[in-house]
């Protein structure tokens, strides 16, 4: 937004510059501590506290201000809230209008989406605006799936899902669609309703996972590299994924082959001359 200077018209309150890192306000009637509705150059108004009166000229007052925080609940429909950072606890609460303990609020975030949560105890309330603890409205959790869960005091992850008993394996659903296999070690909490929070062992993946759709892997195994793959063959050049991207080589002899998946020696391409 601009702060440049609008013409003074009567009753007008502009921008002016007051020193050489600041900037002031300048218009008839300005009294300490009242808010001015102040106009820019391309005829925005907006409102700010004035502060100290640092010079007035044939009834023109010039003085300092604060801009004003607007306050975000003012927008808000009954029932819907914002996220806000209670430094006090420690934690993010919600802020809206009209909350009622154990009702469903929607919650606006700052860029647009919403979501759905149980409203929790009641921090404050002014009669109009409350602050309260929340509990996220998740989807339910297919039988025989989890979803992961971030601690954000420990930030360890967890795992939730329905009836999930420890030693068993179960299928995560990843927030963009992905799916892993873990097992469930130790049972931390389980509701009323039977969603159990419990921490979880990664699966290493098979090779036969890590080299399908005609992936091929780099391995040091004693001391020597190797190309890892599906289908390899002598003399194939083969794009092995590292984690920077993928480099090709040549294949020059398979040394292994079990379950499909082979063992290769490689050279690097030779660089042609210019």
């Amino acid at each position: 937004m601009s702060m440049s200077t609008g013409p003074l018209d009567e009753g007008t309150i502009i921008f002016k510059k007051i020193s050489e890192d600041e900037i002031g306000i300048t218009g008839v009637a300005l009294t300490p501590g009242s808010q001015a509705a102040v106009t820019t150059k391309n005829g925005d108004v907006v409102t700010v506290l004035v502060g100290e009166i640092i010079d007035e000229q044939q009834g023109i007052r010039t003085a300092t201000f604060e801009w004003i925080e607007e306050d975000p609940t003012e927008t808000l429909e009954p029932g819907q809230a914002i996220y806000r950072k209670d430094n006090h606890l420690g934690q993010y609460i919600i802020v809206g209008r009209d909350l009622t303990e154990g009702a469903t609020a929607t919650v606006i975030t700052k860029n647009g989406t919403q979501h759905e949560v149980t409203v929790g105890e009641i921090q404050a309330d002014d009669g109009t605006v409350q602050s309260a603890l929340y509990r996220r409205n998740y989807p339910p959790i297919p039988e025989g799936q989890a979803i992961y869960r971030h601690n954000p005091d420990t930030d360890e992850y967890f795992i939730e899902g329905p009836n999930l008993e420890e030693g068993k394996d179960v299928t995560v659903i990843t927030k963009n669609g992905k799916t892993h296999t873990v097992t469930v070690d130790d049972v931390i909490t389980v509701t009323e309703e039977g969603t159990v929070l419990a921490t979880y062992i990664k699966h290493k993946l098979t090779d036969a996972e890590l080299t399908k759709g005609g992936r091929c892997i780099f391995r040091e195994i004693d001391g020597t590299w190797f190309v890892i793959g599906q289908n390899l063959a002598i003399g194939q050049n083969a794009r092995v994924s590292t984690r920077k991207g993928t480099q090709t080589v040549k294949i020059t002899a398979i040394t292994k082959e079990e379950d499909g998946i082979q063992t290769a020696r490689y050279t690097w391409p030779k660089k042609k001359k210019k």
